[in-house]
């Protein structure tokens, strides 16, 4: 396991000692205690802590809640409260910094080791999820398909900046507005609006935004079915005026953002294998790259223990 660094915010000289102690023989690294709100900021700048242990009750000019905020602005980490008070007051003001627990004094060392491991854990999971949200939003972000995506009853919450574009509108200008009223799709320049909310794949169609006019486009419906969450994805990828031919479209094949399958031609999202099996008779054999080989199996890599 990989020791995790811990600064520990206690003015209580005897208390916080107690704690290094303690988390110490826990194996986690503690290089230094802060009893005041501006040294604990220093330090945390200087060590990089993957937790803060807080007094919520720190002395002087910042109590520990003002602390928490202060380091939040400079380094993320991992938070919980040490408090000997239950006040709901306190205890609300401390809830906008997002603490990962509360541990009343006195606290035995059983309970705060697994507060500690649970924060942690909860942490890094966040962590991971946030960087995984920004690589896909990154990618989404360079793609030339317009990306949509609704709620149930069509209100737009998300659109990528080729989505933008084609709306000619910033994201947060038409959030949470109904779609069908930002744009229409018809099968001819002339024809009758389709509905909005209902699966497609890869259908030839003309957008017509704000009375302009509209414009070709090969479109994709999904719908999203996610335990109670309901909704629409709309991928459209904007055609030049003049025809384009079948293999230069068949050129562009669109890639999930997060799990790399590939959405083939009746819409659906498929393995890379299947889809280059059912569409060119490709057969693969399958090995491991170092990478994730090093990934799935780390025991290979640790360093053997002596033989007793």
């Amino acid at each position: 396991m990989t020791s995790k660094t811990i600064l520990v915010v206690e003015d209580e000289r005897m208390i916080a000692e107690d704690i290094l102690e303690s988390l110490s023989e826990l194996g986690y690294q503690v290089p230094v205690t802060a009893a005041t709100g501006p040294d604990a900021l220093a330090k945390a700048i200087q060590y990089k802590p993957d937790l803060v242990l807080m007094d919520i009750m720190l002395k002087g000019d910042w109590d520990g809640i003002q602390t928490a905020q202060e380091i939040h602005k400079v380094h993320d980490c991992a938070l919980i409260y040490l408090t000997a008070f239950t006040d709901q007051e306190v205890l609300q003001r401390a809830k906008i910094t997002t603490p990962f627990g509360y541990i009343l004094k006195p606290f035995r060392e059983k309970e705060l080791h697994a507060m500690v491991e649970v924060s942690l854990y909860r942490h890094e999971s966040e962590r991971s999820n946030r960087e995984r949200q920004e690589m896909i939003l990154k990618t989404l972000s360079q793609s030339k398909e317009a990306i949509l995506v609704t709620d149930q009853a069509g209100h737009l919450i998300f659109m990528n900046h080729e989505a933008e574009h084609l709306l000619e509108h910033p994201g947060q200008a038409v959030m949470k507005k109904p779609l069908p009223g930002l744009l229409k799709i018809k099968h001819t320049e002339n024809a009758e609006p389709l509905d909005l909310l209902t699966p497609r794949a890869n259908q030839s169609v003309f957008i017509e935004i704000n009375d302009r006019t509209p414009i070709p486009a090969r479109l994709t419906i999904n719908r999203l079915n996610q335990g109670a969450y309901q909704g629409f994805i709309l991928a459209i990828l904007p055609l030049p005026t003049q025809v384009m031919d079948d293999k230069d479209i068949s050129d562009l094949i669109p890639v999930c953002a997060s799990c790399k399958n590939i959405r083939s031609s009746q819409g659906h999202y498929v393995a890379m294998e299947q889809y280059f099996r059912e569409q060119y008779d490709y057969h693969f054999s399958h090995g491991i790259c170092p990478t994730c080989f090093e990934n799935l199996y780390p025991e290979y890599f640790s360093e053997p223990s002596e033989s007793h």
